[in-house]
């Protein structure tokens, strides 16, 4: 059982000062997933990846990236 790494998509509330208050922040953090675990994949400008435990992922990369990565994981652990 390995992990693959991909990009995710998150938001960060970036306080500014007491008057203005802030901004919220797209930023980029890693998410390590087992692809065993993954249920679908749908792209809509960002993949969004479906967990079979029902969590949602928001990456950057391609539904075909990911698939080549857990195809690569496999050979590995053969």
């Amino acid at each position: 059982m390995g992990f693959i790494t991909l990009t995710q998509q998150c938001s960060v509330w970036q306080p500014e000062n007491s008057i203005t208050g802030g901004r919220e922040k797209t930023v980029r953090e890693p998410v390590y997933i087992n692809p065993d675990h993954i249920e679908s994949l749908f792209f809509a400008g960002v993949t969004i990846v479906k967990m079979v435990s029902g969590e949602r992922f928001n990456v950057y990369e391609t539904p075909e990236a990911i698939i080549k990565a857990a195809a690569g994981l496999r050979v590995k652990e053969k």
